[in-house]
């Protein structure tokens, strides 16, 4: 699941001008690359953080399963479909996040337990769910994380200027 925290023309510009800079602006790219990961770092903290996610989800699941699992990234594109968004996915196992910020969650029926994975039921539970667990923390983080992206962009621009 992706959320685009979408910027101005000057992500695109810049982007463009770094590329066409060639090698010179390889360590202007990495260091706007590292600065929009960095902000993107009070999100992850928050998404993995289990305090944040009991109100969403039961306990249990929150704290053993859930987020030790989480891996928040700040996806960058360059060129002329300059964008950055930042995406949360399970890092072993595919979680499912669209459907857990929807508040809904998929797991076995327990009877299961003693025959094969792949011939187990499953159902889907609203119960003890509530849904916004992604989409709620975006939607705090995101100015922040927009000035910080922003900030980094002027400060790169201005480095390529002088």
């Amino acid at each position: 699941m992706g959320v685009q925290v979408r910027g101005d023309q000057l992500l695109r510009d810049l982007s463009l001008r770094l590329r066409d800079m060639g090698t010179e602006g390889k360590g202007l790219r990495r260091e706007l690359y590292a600065a929009i990961s960095d902000a993107a770092t009070p999100l992850e903290t928050q998404l993995v953080d289990p305090a944040w996610l009991y109100p969403y989800m039961p306990d249990r699941y929150a704290r053993d399963d859930l987020a030790p699992d989480l891996a928040v990234t700040a996806v960058k594109r360059g060129g002329q479909r300059a964008t950055v968004y930042i995406r949360v996915r399970g890092e072993t196992r595919d979680r499912q996040v669209t459907r857990l910020n929807a508040g809904i969650i998929r797991h076995p029926v327990f009877a299961d337990r003693g025959i094969p994975r792949r011939d187990w039921d499953w159902v889907y539970q609203t119960k003890g769910m509530r849904s916004g667990f992604f989409s709620d923390a975006v939607h705090t983080q995101a100015p922040e994380i927009r000035r910080k992206v922003q900030a980094a962009m002027h400060d790169v621009a201005q480095k390529i200027t002088s």
